[in-house]
């Protein structure tokens, strides 16, 4: 038994005494990134713009979020980052919207680019690159080979990364508020297979020594093969690479992404039953491949299987644009290139689609709808 690691028994029995969980992955469209959202210049009005996007949230019948938090703010403005982060869960609170806090994430850019790259300051933050997904031209997700970097690769840093996990939970391991721990977004993404095991095991080592009342996850991903040669994209759901299996193994709640369609999804997450723990989505809605809300969010209320879809408002960030990589092989598959890739919400609060919004608040979790 990996320390401390829930039961089976335990998972479920935290799983079932909850309504069914559909929630949404939260960055505020209105901030140009996650500094703007969180450090101390602008946090105060970043707040105002939450409030208001949790507010919809609330409407649309979501009674969850998913959020990746910043080291960087964290380890230059400590004090502040912890008090804003409890303003910003109970500001979550309020609109009856549980928190699933990040931790620490793969989605990374290589060393080559980073040393040329600005390095993140406070204070007034760029403009994005219009035109791309993220906001910025300089993203982990042009299809390139090459290896993610971060400073967490040096276990040097390894000191730093504990304070502030340990900070965290300490803060919130035994809030209710919080849903849940989720110790590594997409880990052995951008080319980094193994690279983050290590420090992984770690995290997960130093969370469960606080023993906090949510459980830990750290979800799989890595379902479409090899998105290089076209004809294996999403065909091979199982193919998880061995970081994955690990983070499965250490998780007390099963996690995954997958942007496929509905057949891809419905595979992968009969596989995934497998393992006999409670199973929830924290990343789907890609229209461009044909994951849409009318065909997956169906399927996750029926199959009580927990949906945090990307993503909420459209803003800076700019995620209804198709991640960089998938421009070079359009004409090679049926994708829908013409529709939004994420979000639900324009900039100005109207629908996307008001088709999907209206699916979503019919399934909005008020009951159990396992027998729909």
């Amino acid at each position: 038994m990996y320390l401390n690691k829930w039961r089976e028994e335990r998972a479920w029995q935290w799983y079932n005494s909850r309504p069914w969980i559909m929630g949404c992955n939260h960055v505020t469209g209105s901030v140009r990134n996650r500094i703007e959202m969180w450090q101390d210049e602008t946090f105060a009005e970043s707040l105002r713009k939450t409030e208001r996007e949790f507010e919809l949230a609330a409407r649309t019948g979501f009674n969850a979020i998913r959020v990746m938090l910043p080291f960087f703010v964290w380890k230059h403005q400590r004090e502040k980052f912890l008090e804003h982060l409890k303003e910003y869960v109970e500001c979550a609170s309020r609109n009856g919207l549980g928190v699933m806090i990040v931790l620490f994430n793969d989605c990374l850019i290589p060393k080559r680019i980073a040393d040329r790259t600005p390095p993140p300051k406070f204070g007034p933050q760029p403009d994005p690159d219009w035109g791309y997904h993220g906001g910025t031209k300089v993203t982990p997700f042009d299809g390139s080979r090459e290896v993610g970097w971060w400073d967490g690769d040096d276990p040097a840093i390894w000191p730093e990364k504990e304070a502030y996990v340990r900070d965290l939970v300490g803060l919130f391991g035994r809030d209710e508020r919080i849903l849940m721990w989720d110790i590594w977004n997409e880990p052995g993404n951008n080319n980094r297979e193994t690279r983050s095991l290590p420090l992984m095991e770690k995290v997960f080592g130093w969370v469960r020594e606080l023993n906090p009342i949510q459980p830990l996850t750290a979800c799989a991903w890595d379902f479409e093969g090899n998105y290089q040669v076209p004809p294996t994209f999403y065909d091979n759901p199982m193919s998880i690479s061995a970081v994955e299996r690990r983070a499965i193994e250490l998780s007390d709640i099963i996690t995954f992404h997958c942007y496929g369609k509905y057949d891809n999804v419905r595979f992968v997450t009969e596989q995934l039953k497998k393992f006999h723990r409670p199973i929830m989505n924290t990343e789907w809605l890609h229209r461009i491949l044909h994951n849409n809300v009318e065909d997956i969010l169906p399927y996750f209320a029926r199959e009580h299987i927990g949906s945090f879809h990307w993503g909420l408002v459209n803003g800076y960030g700019q995620f209804h644009e198709p991640w960089e990589f998938l421009r070079s092989l359009a004409d090679k598959h049926d994708w829908a290139m013409d529709r939004w890739q994420h979000d639900i919400y324009r900039s100005d609060f109207t629908p996307y689609d008001e088709k999907e919004i209206a699916i979503f608040k019919a399934y909005a979790p008020r009951q159990d709808i396992r027998d729909r």
